[in-house]
């Protein structure tokens, strides 16, 4: 029973591996995608200067390399490192070492400008922070490893091991402990979620149009949260419940991804449950692959990397070295980030009160996590933006969504009006009262960015206002009701223009 007990925290050096690729692999595309806004989001002349960040989202024990300067040629250089560091991580070169600085990147991007952020970026930077402590770069990785010094079992066990576990937990059960509206215990949660139309997909309107299932989904999804960690345990067949859980949770999440435009959320979700699988599927896809012949192929391109890296020109030393288990210092930071994170979402959730001392560890180490997605119940308030930006010439145009008139009717799509995900965060977040400490800077930005190009010509840009046309999602079998016109901000490029909102 004991044995049977510590398997259920082992892990399959396979799944590792695996996991290691595509951790590195989101968070390489993660940085790809968000370098496209980089002044917009990451500069001192985009949407939050390093001074409007100081003055009102910087916390005590916060750090961010990002930080350091305020200039396009400064992130393009921390943009570009954090990039090559997903990659040696992903070829497996010098792992833990790029680990670290792959580690320290990220939150340093994320923290940068918390107004983008979201709960797939925590998940993310999660994972890489664990797999600091895991032997990620056992197998398929340019690292080499003497055989004899592996397991033979092919599965390792440590407190790092234990600890990923319960935080993969803690993020369902924390979740479903938040979701205290009435809407999760009625079974209108779901519905709430999906008329939610700046989050819509093309799937959403058929699942719509299926009120009981919706109404199970609710019920399946706020139980599941709390009590589907259960399936993990069963002592009996454990590997076949295991794998079914599993699988579960990840069906969850791709349940999200069809249904909702949740930027790279479900897939680290997925990616993160993958070295929780029982040890059976690494062997499943070891097998295949070589029955395939993929295994051999890529065996041969890892080889011919090593024979590179170890040429006398480059010399860059591919040594053997051999597999060490984790030692009492790693593993003493495990149990104290592990119990510091437990109280941390305690705390967030009410329950009992993080002591100060715990909070430095959660923010010391980068491990500070919010699990409320759509809690306590989902958003009723939906909508879409419009700018009515006026000229020098006197033309009114639409420069938020790229029109040459100002149109206030709903688009047949709300969700494709925002450029990507990190603008529809951005975006949403405009139409909350308590971030209107941020609406000069987005107003500058935008009489900034335009007027780069167009000052002294009839195309200047002298004022514009931003409308955010509010709709509530009705309760269920209701008609949607009209959308409502808010005045978000208005703005004047030169103070001559103030009178025009007087």
């Amino acid at each position: 029973m004991k044995e049977r007990l510590l398997d259920m925290f082992r892990m399959d050096l396979r799944l590792l591996g695996i996991f290691r690729i595509l951790v590195s692999f989101i968070a390489l595309v993660d940085t790809i995608r968000r370098s496209f806004d980089l002044t917009a989001f990451y500069t001192d002349d985009g949407l939050l200067s390093r001074k409007v960040l100081l003055e009102n989202e910087w916390f005590d024990w916060n750090f961010s390399l990002n930080m350091a300067t305020g200039s396009y040629e400064g992130q393009v250089l921390l943009f570009g490192l954090t990039m090559f560091c997903a990659v040696m991580v992903m070829i497996g070169y010098r792992t833990k070492f790029f680990l670290v600085l792959l580690y320290i990147l990220l939150i340093s991007i994320q923290v940068r400008n918390p107004q983008v952020t979201h709960g797939g970026d925590t998940i993310v930077k999660l994972t890489v922070f664990f797999a600091i402590f895991l032997p990620v770069n056992a197998r398929y990785a340019v690292d080499k490893f003497t055989t004899n010094s592996l397991p033979k079992s092919g599965k390792i066990l440590s407190i790092a091991t234990i600890a990923y576990i319960l935080q993969a937990i803690y993020i369902y059960v924390f979740s479903a402990i938040s979701k205290t509206g009435a809407e999760w215990l009625d079974g209108s949660a779901v519905h709430y979620a999906l008329g939610l139309d700046m989050f819509e997909k093309t799937l959403t309107p058929m699942l719509v149009g299926m009120p009981k299932m919706m109404e199970f989904l609710t019920f399946y999804t706020y139980y599941f949260e709390k009590f589907g960690f259960l399936l993990l345990f069963i002592p009996f067949a454990w590997r076949y419940f295991r794998l079914v859980g599993v699988l579960f949770f990840m069906g969850l999440h791709f349940g999200f991804f069809l249904f909702m435009t949740l930027g790279n959320f479900p897939w680290a979700a997925i990616i993160m449950w993958l070295i929780i699988m029982p040890p059976m599927v690494g062997a499943f896809f070891e097998n295949h692959c070589k029955k395939w012949g993929i295994y051999d192929r890529l065996a041969s391109v890892r080889n011919k990397i090593r024979a590179m890296l170890n040429k006398p020109f480059i010399n860059l030393g591919i040594k053997e070295q051999s597999y060490k288990r984790l030692g009492w210092l790693p593993s003493g930071l495990m149990v104290l980030v592990a119990v510091s994170v437990l109280f941390w979402n305690l705390g967030n959730n009410n329950i009992v009160k993080c002591p100060p001392y715990l909070k430095y560890v959660v923010r010391a180490t980068g491990n500070w996590q919010q699990w409320n997605m759509f809690a306590p119940f989902p958003m009723k308030a939906d909508g879409w933006f419009v700018m009515d930006a006026q000229l020098k010439s006197g033309k009114h145009i639409d420069i938020l969504n790229d029109r040459d008139n100002i149109i206030y009717t709903k688009p047949d799509k709300v969700s494709t009006t925002y450029k990507n995900e990190r603008w529809q965060k951005y975006l949403i977040n405009r139409a909350s009262k308590e971030n209107k400490k941020y609406l000069l800077a987005w107003g500058s930005y935008y009489c900034s960015c335009w007027n780069k190009e167009h000052a002294n010509t009839s195309k200047e840009l002298e004022s514009f206002s931003i409308y955010f046309m509010k709709e509530i999602t009705p309760p269920p079998g209701q008609p949607d009701p009209e959308a409502t016109k808010t005045t978000i901000w208005n703005h004047w490029c030169k103070e001559e223009f103030r009178n025009r909102f007087d």
